[in-house]
């Protein structure tokens, strides 16, 4: 279930898939609305988002780093662990249907599968990722 409230995103990027399939990209200090109470939670809890009410001017404003919490992006590195990649798609990504991905699921997977869904989201960003098949 997703929540009417809007935040201000803090992180550099957030990826967010909409309904119908399709993943839009936010910036820093983009209004991002339509998150579940879960996603809420969690990108308020690493700071990655704020309520808009409560910021001003954040495209202006540098955002410090909050220790030992890792940055929303860029994706993880080529030598990732499988608990690395679980952990960036729960922060990171949610489901073709907006519907997140619990961790119980994203364990099942292999680490090849995971990478997948990473990839698409970069896959995403490049506009000659298509072009190329």
């Amino acid at each position: 279930m997703s929540t009417s409230a809007e935040y201000v995103l803090l992180a550099s990027v957030f990826y967010q898939r909409q309904q119908d399939g399709t993943r839009k990209r936010f910036r820093r200090g983009e209004t991002v609305t339509g998150l579940s109470e879960n996603s809420a939670h969690r990108l308020l809890k690493i700071r990655a988002i704020a309520p808009a009410s409560e910021v001003a001017n954040v495209a202006s404003e540098p955002v410090e780093p909050v220790s030992g919490v890792e940055s929303v992006t860029p994706a993880p590195g080529d030598d990732a662990t499988k608990p690395d990649l679980i952990a960036w798609v729960l922060a990171n990504l949610v489901k073709d249907d907006g519907s997140e991905y619990s961790e119980a699921e994203l364990r099942r997977m292999n680490k090849d599968d995971l990478w997948a869904l990473i990839n698409a989201v970069e896959d995403d960003d490049d506009p000659d990722a298509d072009s190329e098949e």
